[in-house]
């Protein structure tokens, strides 16, 4: 097989990535494009790389790219990454979400970004934690991916033993989790508050019922200002008043969002929407 593509392809590639899914990898790291789609022709059984440039420009590529935006997109996660914001969602945000909540309406959550699951299934493992009496006609948490491989795995709930000793503690394991020969499954307890489903941030979004709380962290950074910016209007726009919204302790805004405030909750810095 022949790896190599040419500078005009990559530079196709790339632009492309940056379009569909916003994945931005400029010309010094040309090779992570060539050895991944390299990687992925071998894997589908096409002849070169540069097929999959082909298709692409085709317009027409069926399922091709989902398997390239698959590829190219990095789903490093783990579960209750940072800590602090689980800490804070725990003691904070729900606790005056739970006092305040309507009799009969169900608390929302949306896990952006959440490739293999691990992070709705924090947020579902600090519920029943927090609040063991709340069941799925209470809350409701809605993890998305752009990926449809890790949708899959997220859908399915079900790790191996490296990976459930990334961020989770022995108590945790045995609470949350059945052991299956060598695989740990999430308890239906935790997985019946979650469902997973297929949304690309930066294209159309299917309808939304107004979220309490969004967790959209460790995306932002990958973007640029402007399309950073384009999606908080767009989770603005998504959340109820008085709504929290996690970021990624590395995503710093430069600009701020109309109708989402800044503050502090616990350890984490959050944006909070008011009126608009």
């Amino acid at each position: 097989m022949t790896a190599a593509l040419t500078r005009e392809e990559v530079a196709f590639v790339s632009d492309w990535l940056r379009r569909r899914a916003a994945v931005v990898i400029d010309q010094d790291h040309s090779y992570v494009i060539e050895t991944r789609l390299a990687t992925l022709a071998r894997t589908i059984g096409l002849e070169s790389p540069s097929e999959i440039v082909v298709a692409l420009r085709s317009q027409c590529p069926g399922d091709l790219d989902v398997h390239v935006i698959d590829t190219m997109t990095t789903h490093e996660t783990l579960f209750f990454r940072d800590i602090h914001p689980f800490e804070s969602l725990a003691t904070d945000v729900l606790p005056a979400l739970v006092a305040a909540r309507p009799h009969g309406r169900p608390l929302r959550v949306w896990s952006g970004a959440c490739s293999t699951g691990q992070e709705p299934y924090s947020i579902a493992m600090t519920v029943r934690e927090r609040f063991p009496h709340l069941g799925p006609a209470d809350v409701r948490i809605v993890g998305t991916d752009i990926a449809r491989s890790v949708i899959e795995r997220a859908r399915a709930g079900v790790y191996k033993l490296n990976e459930v000793q990334r961020g989770l503690s022995a108590e945790r394991l045995a609470r949350h989790f059945e052991q299956v020969g060598r695989e740990f499954h999430i308890a239906r307890a935790v997985k019946d508050l979650v469902e997973v489903q297929e949304l690309n941030l930066l294209e159309r979004w299917p309808a939304l019922d107004a979220f309490d709380v969004v967790f959209l962290r460790n995306v932002l950074v990958y973007f640029d200002e402007p399309t950073r910016s384009r999606i908080l209007h767009r989770v603005r726009d998504v959340m109820r008043e008085g709504g929290t919204l996690f970021l990624g302790t590395a995503e710093i805004l430069k600009a701020d969002v109309p109708g989402l405030e800044r503050v502090t909750c616990g350890k984490t810095q959050v944006l909070v929407k008011r009126g608009c």
